[in-house]
């Protein structure tokens, strides 16, 4: 927080008749260049004229939408994938169709049977830490997934969020690090601040040019003021020790997280064991829906998200995505006991079938 407000402060004094201007559509080129060499550090070949700064990750999906998809367009996802998504690529009126997924995502073998009965205008994919299962995709899977869009010659669209947030294991190289033609999406909502609204798109020189015209049609360009602040925060030599703080303090909250639901949750439930991120995704007992649970878990004065709506169909009744990121040790323990409760005092053969 001292160091935001020192950074605003000093771009306010020595740059404000700059930085309270309009920004170029592709953002400002201070902040390009930060991105790009950051990406750069994670072998990704990265130009600087390939970033475009968006208002978040979620304003980059939907430039996705509105630059690649025409109604009817076939988009390939994960099941579960991102709500957001599916939200932000909807009004384009796509046909989402389900590829099969494992621990570690979407399934090779059913994504080559997808892509010859489908012919996709493009997948979606959040390969790391996922949304809402907190899945990593393993790099031989990343791999038969881009050896099979490319032969295909389809799209993919990697979601990377929560990348910077491991807290255990060795790190993955990003499916854009392995083919410079997918279209990769960042955001610094998970790392510096949701509220400044920042995030980046990454394309290849045929895709940014109908990107341009989207940004061009909807918002002119992201606020010159909070890229010149971001530019400096992500180059500040404390920058690196903040990212080891986040890790280290959610790293804790996961596991305590985790150790609370194996001695709070009834016999029968299962959940993800993530290697970072900030989501859990549960599976209830047998007979449980999660929506069936909102009203017991209100009056335990807990709250959780339910699963459905990250799936394209009905599918997730039995399941409930948690988050660790926003609680202390203290509020995660009683609140995991509380909606371990919940779960209890609903009785499987009672719920509505």
């Amino acid at each position: 927080m001292q160091e935001a407000m020192e950074v605003y402060q000093e771009i306010l004094s020595s740059q404000g008749s700059v930085a309270l201007q309009y920004s170029p559509s592709e953002g400002e080129t201070s902040l390009r260049e930060v991105i790009a060499t950051q990406l750069l550090k994670k072998s990704m070949q990265i130009q600087v004229d390939d970033v475009l700064i968006t208002n978040g990750s979620q304003h980059g999906l939907d430039l996705v939408g509105k630059s690649f998809i025409n109604p009817g367009d076939v988009v390939l996802v994960e099941s579960p994938t991102y709500l957001g998504a599916l939200q932000a690529f909807a009004p384009y009126q796509p046909r989402f169709v389900t590829v099969d997924t494992d621990e570690e995502g979407m399934i090779p073998e059913a994504l080559a049977q997808a892509l010859q009965v489908y012919h996709p205008k493009f997948i979606y994919l959040v390969p790391t830490f996922q949304n809402p299962t907190g899945r990593t995709m393993g790099l031989t899977r990343r791999e038969q997934i881009v050896q099979l869009c490319q032969a295909a010659e389809v799209a993919i669209v990697e979601d990377d969020p929560y990348s910077d947030l491991r807290y255990d294991g060795r790190p993955v190289p990003s499916i854009r690090s392995l083919w410079n033609e997918v279209i990769y999406l960042g955001t610094l909502s998970k790392t510096v601040a949701p509220g400044m609204r920042l995030g980046w798109l990454v394309a290849p020189p045929k895709f940014m040019h109908a990107a341009k015209l989207g940004m061009q049609a909807t918002c002119l360009n992201v606020s010159a003021l909070t890229q010149h602040a971001a530019a400096r925060l992500l180059s500040h030599p404390n920058h690196g020790q903040h990212i080891d703080t986040i890790r280290k303090a959610y790293g804790e909250r996961m596991r305590c997280m985790l150790d609370s639901l194996e001695r709070e949750f009834p016999s029968g439930t299962a959940w993800t064991r993530p290697d970072g991120g900030l989501f859990i995704w549960v599976t209830l007992p047998d007979g449980i829906r999660s929506f069936d649970l909102v009203e017991s878990a209100y009056q335990n004065r807990v709250a959780f998200v339910p699963g459905t709506p990250f799936f394209v169909g009905n599918d997730g009744e039995s399941n409930m995505r948690l988050n660790f990121s926003n609680s202390s040790l203290a509020q995660i323990e009683v609140g995991i006991r509380r909606l371990g409760n919940a779960i209890k005092q609903v009785e499987p053969q009672k719920v509505r079938s």
